[in-house]
């Protein structure tokens, strides 16, 4: 069974409603066996060294090719520990633009939009002896300049989060006062508005991912039921109205990652009740599963989807190589497995992190090598030799159309 980052998806029996389809014809869904290679250059932009002790393995990158990943930071003089970083960079060098030894006290993800404003969490730094200390809050950098960003309001440390390009935010929260609760929100031109909470049957939210539409999608758990089983679903927040992507009702049992880009394409992973889990592409009300991740044996980090329709992610294998993978066009792409060669260091494994891909056909990676150095690159996808989606899988398209249900509007 696959294990991702975020949540186990063997999570035993669930909630059922009645199944609108069946999701059969499973065999002619593609396998890493199937995937092409690519080619593909490779520029590094940042490494283990006298600059860092350790590379955060999430990069995320935008359309400016422009990188931010986390860092430990090496000491500089006498200094025990140099701490941690998020920096931003597109070649060589990167610029650090916040630190947890003098302004915060620790870090936590970080992301790019295309203005090259940086989103991360962040817990300021109080004089020693202050109590309580302070809450992780949620900042965007908007010039690049370390101590630049702004907090935006939030009561709790427990946040998920996106941006789009217009600096428009979607984070996910458990507030703590004046009651205990979980929150889907959204920031737009300043202002923050709540989206949806857990006040009734819901009891958490996934991480919100907002586009530059304004829609945001993100998981739902509802509270357990008398057999303490959790029923899930995905859930797209559009234009004041929301939509089942996909829920348990029928053969799914749970749900990983997911992605969203800017014409409502969503990209998401499900575990299956049968045992086996696949990767989903969802387009214009039509769920096609493009990636059979059933037998990998471990997961790379997040999905990534563009407005190109090409989904980024990663899995291991059972005999235990590693494999960046692309679904672009209907073909299933391998653009980095471990073992191969870069600047010369042998890949030991890859990792991905949120907005891995941008529209440019460039991704963002981390990678440690054989000798334990760690390194940043950003990829450019250049020619492939692919190997389209079998010819059967129409016929399975004709069971699963029309998935997406609208549910409520907001009042």
């Amino acid at each position: 069974m696959l294990i991702l980052q975020y949540e186990t998806l063997n999570w035993g029996a669930q909630m059922k409603k009645a199944a609108t389809f069946s999701l059969v014809c499973f065999a002619s869904i593609l396998t890493i066996a199937d995937a092409a290679a690519a080619t593909v250059s490779y520029t590094r932009i940042a490494a283990t060294g006298s600059q860092f002790v350790s590379l955060g393995g999430n990069p995320s990158i935008n359309n400016n090719g422009i990188l931010v990943f986390s860092a430990g930071n090496a000491p500089v003089g006498p200094m025990p520990n140099g701490g941690n970083s998020i920096n931003v960079g597109s070649g060589a060098g990167a610029t650090q633009i916040a630190e947890s030894l003098v302004e915060f006290s620790s870090l936590g993800p970080a992301s790019i939009n295309d203005q090259n404003q940086v989103i991360f969490r962040g817990q300021k730094r109080l004089p020693p002896g202050s109590f309580p200390s302070a809450p992780s809050l949620i900042y965007v950098n908007t010039n690049g300049v370390s101590g630049a960003a702004s907090s935006i309001p939030s009561t709790s440390g427990n946040i998920n989060f996106s941006i789009n390009d217009t600096g428009d935010i979607a984070f996910a929260e458990l507030q703590v006062s004046p009651d205990v609760r979980f929150t889907v929100n959204r920031v737009i031109g300043g202002a923050t508005g709540e989206v949806v909470n857990s006040d009734g049957e819901l009891s958490s939210f996934g991480r919100p991912i907002i586009n530059n539409a304004g829609d945001i999608i993100f998981r739902e758990t509802f509270d357990p039921d008398a057999n303490d089983n959790q029923f899930r679903r995905l859930t797209l927040f559009s234009k004041g109205e929301y939509s089942t992507i996909a829920d348990a009702a029928g053969e799914f049992s749970g749900f990983g990652f997911y992605a969203l880009n800017d014409v409502g394409a969503i990209a998401f992973e499900a575990a299956l009740d049968d045992g086996g889990s696949f990767i989903y592409l969802y387009e214009n009300g039509v769920t096609t599963p493009i990636f059979d991740s059933s037998s990998s044996a471990s997961t790379l980090g997040q999905l990534s989807i563009n407005n190109n329709g090409d989904v980024l992610f990663g899995r291991g294998t059972d005999g235990g190589v590693l494999k960046i993978f692309l679904y672009s066009g209907g073909s299933l792409i391998t653009l980095l497995s471990s073992g191969d060669v870069l600047d010369g260091l042998v890949v030991q494994s890859m990792s991905l992190g949120a907005d891995a891909l941008n529209d440019k056909g460039e991704f963002a990676f981390g990678v440690r090598f054989s000798d334990f150095s760690q390194a940043i690159y950003r990829g450019i996808i250049g020619s492939t030799s692919a190997v389209p989606l079998p010819a059967a899988l129409p016929l399975f398209l004709l069971g699963v159309a029309g998935l997406a249900v609208r549910r409520r509007a907001v009042s």
